[in-house]
C-alpha cells in the first residue's frame, strides 16, 4: 500500500530494467560501457580504461532507425484533416514539429520501449475567465510524448479506460544568480479534471478546473517486453566479446622475452631484463632466453562467437526492417496474402494512436470540429525488397564485403545494390575495416 504517486506498478518494476537496457545501448557506448563486465582479477583502473577504449556496433540504434525510415519515408497523409484549426495544430503539434517529426519519434519510442503514451495537454487557463477555448488568445491544446519509463502507476476502469495516471517529471528552478536546480515532481492525472502536483511525497498543488471527465492519454502499442530487448542482450554480448579481443590483441599482440635457467646477476633471477643487456648463463646446458608469442586459439575463439552474435543480431534487424521476411517463394509471388507485417502492425498502431489524442485534442477544445483523422504510411510493396534481395544484401554483410550501414539503408530505402559515388566508396572501405570483426 503507498500513499504517494512514487509507487511502481508491479508491472513497471517486471520490465523496467528490460526498458533501460534497451535504451543504454541505443544511447551509445558511453552509456552501453557500463554493461562491460570486469574480469575476475582485472586491476580496477584497468577495467575503467578498457571501458573508455570499448567501441559499440550499434545494432539496436540502427534497426530502430531502419524501422522509423521505412515507415516515414513518406510523409503523413493528412487528407482526412478537414478543419484549419486542426491544420494549424499538426503544424506545431507538441508546440514545435510538426506531425511527422513527431510520429516518427513517437514509434522509435515504441520501438525501443514496447510502448509508449500520447498525452493531450494546454496551458493551464482558468474557465471563468475564459468560457471556451475558441475564444482563448494563445490558448491550445498540444500533444507531448511521455515514455513508458516515466509512468510508474496507473489505474484503468472496467472498460480499460485510465481513470488515474502518473508521470514523473524533471523541471528545473533558478538556484541563485546564474544557477539551476534539478527537481523531481509527479503529475496526477485524475477523472474529472484534476491534476496533482507532487515533489519529495508532498502533494505542492492541485488543479480541479481542466475540462477533462477522464484521463487525456493514449497508450501506442501493448508489448510488456521491449521488442528488441533480445537483440539488446546479444548486442551486449557482441560488445563484451569485442572488448575481450581488443583487450587479448592489446596485451598478446607484442611478444615478451622469456628466460630460463640462472643468470650470473648477483644470483638471483631478474624480474625483467633489456634486451640489449648481454646474458651470461650459470648453466648453459639448462638455460635459454626466448621470445614468446601468444598462440592466437583463444582469438579464434572469440572472434566466432562475435561472428555468431553479429548473424544473429542481424537477422532481428532484418525480420524488423522488412515487409516479410518469412514470406514463402509463392507468398512472394501472390499479392493477395493478408498476414501483417510488423511494419504494418507499427504503422497501425502509431496511426490509432494519433488519431485518438487528435480526438482528445478536439474534445479539449470544446468547440465542433467535424471528424479529421491521418493515415501513417503503409505502402511499402513498391520499396520493398524480395527474400532473395535481402538474402544478397546479408550475405555480402556476413561475407565482410558490405558495411552495416550501408545494408541497413538499402533495406530502408528499398533499393537493390545502388551505385555509389567515389567518396561513399572510401566511406564504405572506411566502415568495413574499422568494424573488422563487429
Amino acid at each position: 500500500m503507498s500513499n504517494t504517486p512514487k509507487f511502481q506498478d508491479p508491472s513497471y518494476t517486471k520490465h523496467i530494467n528490460q526498458i533501460i537496457t534497451v535504451n543504454s545501448i541505443y544511447d551509445g557506448v558511453d552509456e552501453a560501457k557500463k554493461f562491460i563486465y570486469k574480469f575476475g582479477e582485472e586491476d580496477p583502473k584497468e577495467y575503467e580504461k578498457r571501458q573508455d577504449m570499448s567501441s559499440l556496433a550499434n545494432y539496436v540504434k540502427t534497426t530502430v532507425d531502419t524501422i522509423s525510415d521505412i515507415v516515414f519515408r513518406k510523409q503523413i497523409d493528412q487528407e482526412g484533416v478537414t478543419n484549419q484549426t486542426v491544420k494549424g495544430w499538426l503544424e506545431t503539434i507538441d508546440l514545435v514539429n510538426d506531425i511527422d517529426t513527431f510520429g516518427r519519434e513517437l514509434l522509435k519510442n515504441k520501438a525501443k520501449d514496447g510502448f509508449t503514451y500520447i498525452l493531450t495537454d494546454s496551458m493551464f487557463f482558468n474557465p471563468d475567465d475564459v468560457p471556451s477555448n475558441a475564444q482563448a488568445d494563445g490558448i491550445r491544446p498540444f500533444l507531448l510524448n511521455i515514455l513508458r519509463k516515466d509512468v510508474p502507476n496507473w489505474e484503468c476502469d472496467s472498460m480499460g479506460r485510465y481513470i488515474r495516471v502518473t508521470i514523473n517529471r524533471t523541471i528545473t528552478e533558478p538556484d541563485g544568480d546564474y544557477g539551476f536546480k534539478y527537481i523531481q515532481q509527479q503529475r496526477v492525472f485524475k477523472r474529472g479534471g484534476i491534476v496533482e502536483i507532487w515533489e519529495d511525497d508532498v502533494k505542492k498543488d492541485v488543479i480541479d478546473s481542466l475540462p477533462w471527465d477522464y484521463v487525456p492519454i493514449v497508450k501506442v502499442g501493448n508489448s510488456l517486453i521491449p521488442e528488441l530487448y533480445d537483440q539488446a542482450k546479444i548486442n551486449i554480448n557482441h560488445f563484451n566479446r569485442n572488448s575481450e579481443l581488443e583487450n587479448y590483441t592489446r596485451v598478446g599482440g607484442s611478444p615478451f622475452l622469456a628466460v630460463f635457467g640462472s643468470l650470473i646477476k648477483d644470483g638471483d633471477n631478474p624480474s625483467t631484463i633489456g634486451i640489449t643487456e648481454g646474458l651470461a648463463f650459470q648453466d648453459s646446458q639448462n638455460s635459454d632466453v626466448k621470445w614468446i608469442e601468444m598462440s592466437g586459439a583463444n582469438y579464434d575463439m572469440i572472434k566466432k562467437h562475435i561472428d555468431f552474435h553479429k548473424e544473429e543480431m542481424i537477422r532481428i534487424s532484418v525480420e524488423f526492417a522488412t515487409e516479410r521476411s518469412n514470406a514463402t517463394a509463392t507468398e512472394v509471388e501472390k499479392d493477395s496474402t493478408s498476414k501483417e507485417s510488423k511494419l504494418n502492425s507499427y504503422a497501425n498502431e502509431i496511426e490509432d494512436g494519433l488519431n485518438q489524442a487528435i480526438a482528445l485534442m478536439q474534445a479539449y477544445w470544446r468547440s465542433p470540429l467535424g471528424e479529421n483523422i491521418v493515415i501513417v504510411n503503409k505502402d511499402f510493396s513498391s520499396n520493398i525488397l524480395t527474400d532473395k534481395q535481402i538474402e544478397l544484401v546479408v550475405n555480402l554483410l556476413n561475407s565482410g564485403n558490405m558495411s552495416f550501414e550501408r545494408a541497413m539503408r538499402i533495406l530502408s530505402k528499398g533499393e537493390v545494390l545502388p551505385m555509389i559515388t567515389d567518396e561513399e566508396l572510401d566511406t564504405e572501405k572506411s566502415l568495413i575495416r574499422n568494424q573488422g570483426d563487429i
